[in-house]
């Protein structure tokens, strides 16, 4: 069982219950039914009702039990950077696919979240061959909070990329829309899609003309980095989808290299940095 409990103080006193939950914790519709329906909601050990009106020194506490996963568990060695039990952060290896999909055979990262915390829920997501860190939050109401965050940038994610031409600015921002085509792997820059932006800033020029990029995502949309620098002409080293053939490394050269959030319990801001992985060129400097 999975509690979160509240002291009831003067600013939420002679508030209905209903009020609280939905305008100041800002419980999404769903969770809020989920909870009446399954008595999750109690204030001082009784299930109350919805309009009930609020009083300072009430304890108010809700059963934010999950269901298990869906997804298969599988042990695996996972390298968490850190958890509590509201929010983990993971850093995951490129190769790994995220979550399964018609298609994808073999491990994934979220039967190993399934085995070792029997329910989760993804903030974001990665691309299979893209390495770094990973939000997971551990209860639905973490889950919403987080997701609330990531809408409105306050969860923020930077990149280390490295683009297979000289970028000739020092930094900048990419605004191009991105959709899907039907029948098509591929992400495109297109007029109808939705929109998209990214930051960008050189941290580094080689000689041969490679250049080191820091990348922060001001929008998520799937394939965001690989499109917007192919869309400048600067594709990513080892983007076999989006850069020109043969690759010059064999895997993708991006990754997700440091991530910042509040804390959904007590809104914290927490920064996180993972390491740079050995599969990748070494870093300059």
């Amino acid at each position: 069982m999975r509690l979160l409990s509240l002291e009831i103080g003067a600013d939420h006193a002679g508030l209905a219950l209903r009020d609280l939950l939905r305008r100041r914790l800002k419980l999404s519709r769903s969770l809020y039914r989920r909870l009446w329906a399954e008595d999750g909601v109690r204030v001082d050990g009784v299930v109350p009702a919805p309009f009930a009106v609020l009083a300072p020194g009430q304890r108010l506490t809700l059963d934010l039990t999950d269901r298990p996963s869906r997804v298969e568990p599988e042990h695996a060695a996972l390298s968490i950077v850190y958890e509590d039990e509201f929010v983990a952060v993971v850093d995951k290896p490129a190769g790994w696919v995220v979550h399964p999909t018609s298609g994808v055979a073999g491990f994934t990262l979220a039967a190993g979240l399934a085995a070792r915390y029997g329910s989760f829920h993804l903030v974001h997501r990665l691309d299979r061959d893209t390495s770094g860190l990973l939000v997971v939050a551990r209860d639905p109401w973490s889950a919403q909070r987080l997701s609330d965050a990531l809408s409105r940038r306050a969860l923020c994610r930077s990149y280390v990329a490295i683009a297979s031409r000289e970028v000739p600015v020092d930094s900048g921002t990419i605004r191009a829309p991105i959709a899907r085509r039907p029948g098509l792997a591929l992400r495109v820059v297109a007029e109808d899609g939705r929109p998209a932006v990214t930051h960008f800033e050189v941290r580094h020029r080689e000689p041969a003309g490679r250049t080191w990029l820091d990348v922060r995502l001001e929008t998520g949309r799937t394939h965001q980095i690989r499109v917007h620098l192919a869309h400048i002409g600067c594709p990513l080293v080892g983007d076999e989808r989006y850069g020109p053939q043969p690759t010059a490394w064999p895997r993708l050269c991006l990754h997700a290299a440091e991530v910042e959030i509040p804390h959904p319990r007590s809104g914290e801001r927490l920064k996180f940095a993972a390491p740079w992985p050995e599969d990748l060129p070494r870093r300059p400097g």
